[in-house]
């Protein structure tokens, strides 16, 4: 290497004059002597240019050896990259080794080639591995600061202290009502209804409420909680507008009562008048449904008392003087009838009261009432005083028992918040727990042990909508492997190139690999296919590897071959696209006898899966809307 810095120059001007004019051919050989000394290889040119020889830029080619050994003796002596380059970069892959990024440095640097890598690890089976997404839906109502239409990023509740992300805020309308609903992930802590939420970076608040939606919690209405319930019973919950909602009860009152026969009485029918009077409570009712002991008594149809002014010798003219609607019979009598054929009378079936039906057993019952059976219509037999073997009177001499009845509801627990209820809407509290069913399967609400309780609901503008699972980790028979601590392992990886695994194994293994991992390496063959036909070249590239097969970016799969085939541009990708396949499955495309070639199905089945009409369906023979014959081999 040569240099400027040379001593041999400055011979003539640091030698004394009497030297150089003595002994000129001594100041000659000196000068020859440093000019020697200056030659390439030298002492005085080596030491004149360290700082040079010092830089990879500017050393010596034989020096770069020296280099080598120094920073990277583990790299290839062969290799199409420009030494001084390589050693130059040599940092970057050292500053981050074990990363991707080192291996991606490290494959352009020998290979000028893109690797791709993948994690075997992440396609074991793993128990309930699944990863399970859920979002929260919340509804805010006026007033508004600012426009909640607008509303992005993270959202705080005032009152709660909880934060969500704001994935998207639509505006809709609730019984005429303005309301925005915002869908949220990523959510810390827990909101509550009737809070008012703020936008961290735009300061748009709301209050979450709604005037429909699902239960939060239901209030059990004084003096409406049915009968017959016990805690833990399941209820669902009924109402006009709204469904889906449930819940459980949880304590229990006994203010309801419960109606049994001590003596069914006599002459009583199924027309018998119940009276439930007394007590503190309300709607306690009960209705008679059988009469046994049947027998056939007579009534007077006329009560004497309505002819209490009729004159008895009035002849043709007695039926002007009666005050009330008389028989047929009785109007036709007259001085010289006899009372019993002149008052009508008629034959009725009565019995004893062998079955009652509960209809309510009302609520509110802290003192019992009292319950009689009076058979005074249809017919009216109590009237008639007709005087029953113990003394009683026929249709008043029945005895009801009433007795408390428990399980009136005190609270309940919402399970289920349902949707679509109404917040001005009571709802029904119905126990499912002892619901009776026919024998058809259906509910059957006359047979039900229980009285339904009714609440008031309080609506929440809070919900979870649907989960998913955004993977199939965990999934069983799906595409995850058992792992066999070899290659389905945590620490396995495979490096995914063109090069042979033997051309680079030592050296990543002598410089980047992570220590206690194992490397595989894939083969990418890439296999162009070309076939001109009528229009233009139709041209599939194919990446095909070991374990799986690989789409490129930028590549169109099919084309705009010709218009007489009407096949569009159907897909390009902007990103590599993975199968994971232990074989080859091959679709055959019989482009109309005109061209042949095969491409994997996996590509057929990626157009299928984003929606697009590839019309690549049925067998060898048959053809759909104008698209391509094929075989499935």
């Amino acid at each position: 290497m040569a240099t400027n810095k040379k001593t041999s120059l400055l011979i003539d001007n640091i030698l004394p004059d009497f030297v150089l004019e003595d002994g000129p051919k001594y100041a000659a050989f000196i000068k020859a002597y440093y000019k020697f000394l200056e030659q390439d290889g030298k002492y005085t040119e080596r030491s004149k240019n360290l700082s040079e020889y010092a830089d990879v830029d500017t050393t010596l080619t034989s020096f770069l050896t020296h280099f080598e050994k120094e920073l990277s003796n583990y790299l290839p002596t062969t290799t199409s990259i420009n030494k001084a380059f390589l050693l130059k970069n040599v940092k970057d892959i050292y500053q981050r080794k074990g990363s991707e990024e080192s291996y991606k440095i490290l494959f352009r640097l020998l290979f000028n080639d893109e690797v791709v890598f993948d994690y075997p690890g992440e396609r074991i089976l793993r128990v309930s591995d699944g990863r399970w997404e859920q979002r929260q839906t919340i509804k805010i109502s006026p007033p508004f600061t600012g426009n909640p239409s607008a509303l992005y990023g993270t959202i705080n509740g005032l009152t709660s202290g909880a934060k969500a992300r704001v994935l998207n805020s639509v505006e809709t309308r609730e019984l005429g009502a303005q309301i925005f609903e915002l869908s949220l992930n990523n959510i810390e802590g827990v909101f509550q209804d009737g809070e008012l939420i703020e936008g961290e970076v735009s300061g748009i608040k709301g209050k979450i409420t709604s005037l429909t939606g699902g239960i939060r919690e239901v209030t059990i209405l004084s003096g409406q909680g049915g009968a017959g319930h016990r805690a833990g019973d399941k209820v669902r919950f009924i109402a006009d507008l709204g469904s889906g909602a449930n819940g459980t009860v949880l304590t229990t009152t006994s203010e309801s009562v419960d109606f049994g026969i001590v003596f069914g009485g006599n002459g009583y029918t199924t027309n018998a008048t119940v009276t439930v009077s007394g007590g503190t409570g309300s709607g306690a009712s009960f209705r008679v449904t059988e009469i046994s002991n049947s027998q056939t008594i007579t009534v007077f149809d006329d009560i004497i008392s309505d002819l209490a002014t009729a004159n008895l010798n009035v002849g043709a003219t007695f039926n002007t003087y009666n005050v009330a609607t008389i028989s047929a019979n009785l109007a036709a009598a007259n001085i010289g009838s006899t009372i019993v054929s002149a008052l009508g009378t008629s034959g009725f079936e009565v019995g004893t009261i062998s079955a009652i039906t509960i209809d309510s057993r009302g609520t509110g019952y802290t003192a019992l009432p009292t319950a009689t059976v009076t058979q005074n219509s249809n017919p009216d037999i109590a009237s008639q005083e007709v005087i029953a073997g113990d003394g009683t009177i026929y249709g008043k001499n029945a005895r009801i028992s009433v007795q408390r009845y428990p399980g009136a509801i005190g609270t309940v627990r919402v399970d289920s918040a349902g949707a679509d209820y109404y917040r001005l809407n009571n709802v029904t509290v119905q126990n499912i727990t002892r619901e009776t069913f026919d024998e058809l399967g259906q509910p059957d609400p006359d047979s039900n042990p229980t009285d339904d309780a009714t609440g008031r609901p309080s609506i929440t503008a809070i919900s979870n909508e649907t989960g998913r699972y955004t993977d199939t980790k965990g999934f069983i028979s799906w595409d995850n492997k058992i792992q066999d601590n070899y290659f389905y392992q945590e620490f396995s990886y495979v490096v995914q190139s063109k090069q042979q695994l033997d051309d680079y194994k030592q050296t990543v293994l002598n410089s980047i690999h992570p220590a206690g991992t194992k490397l595989f390496g894939e083969v990418e063959i890439t296999s162009n296919v070309d076939g001109v036909i009528t229009a233009e070249t139709f041209k599939i590239d194919v990446l095909i590897t070991e374990q799986e097969k690989i789409i490129p970016a930028g590549i169109t799969v099919v084309g705009s071959i010709a218009d007489s085939l009407d096949i569009p541009t159907v897909l390009s990708f902007s990103s590599n696209r993975r199968f994971n396949e232990q074989r080859i499955d091959m679709i055959s495309i019989d482009l109309i006898s005109q061209h042949t070639t095969t491409v994997p199905k996996t590509i057929n089945q990626l157009l299928v899966s984003n929606n697009i009409p590839t019309g690549f369906v049925g067998t060898s023979g048959s053809q759909t809307e104008g698209y391509p014959y094929i075989t499935v081999t």
